[in-house]
């Protein structure tokens, strides 16, 4: 997934990268990604990009097998893998499926609960996402309001 066609750029003068999001468009095509990794069992994939970029800082003539350790290295440290991925695993599957959907006042408060926490999820798997598209500079996102969906 092209992680920064889910969002448009707003030019700034600072060094800063400021992104607007439209949730419509970001959950739905998140919660996709996500539930596509879980069901594929490719973790690693998720997260490899952290490891690519790291080995991309190494001098060519590096060991193989050195290079190969850098990017597990980097691949397991991500955000992703540590923080995301488990709580991902953890939530009962109808939580996705809430989240694509707006809550409601007869929605039970645990089904309420999970379907905030699949939302979390996807939001901070994305900024995570998006972090690493711009090298970890500096930026800001705003999320649009939308139309209530997505509200937690």
């Amino acid at each position: 997934m092209d992680i920064r066609s889910l969002v448009t750029e707003v030019e700034d003068e600072d060094s800063t990268f400021d992104f607007i999001v439209d949730p419509s468009v970001m959950y739905p095509a998140m919660i996709e990604e996500i539930l596509e990794i879980i069901e594929s069992g490719d973790i690693r994939s998720a997260t490899q990009v952290l490891g690519d970029r790291a080995v991309a800082d190494l001098p060519e003539d590096y060991p193989p097998q050195v290079k190969a350790a850098v990017r597990d290295w980097a691949t397991d440290r991500s955000p992703i893998v540590r923080m995301y991925l488990p709580k991902a695993l953890s939530l009962p599957e109808d939580a996705w499926e809430s989240a694509l959907s707006s809550a409601s006042d007869d929605m039970p408060a645990e089904q309420r609960s999970a379907r905030a926490e699949a939302l979390e999820v996807a939001r901070a798997w994305f900024t995570e996402l998006l972090h690493v598209s711009i090298e970890y500079k500096p930026m800001s996102i705003q999320i649009l309001a939308g139309d209530y969906t997505y509200r937690l």
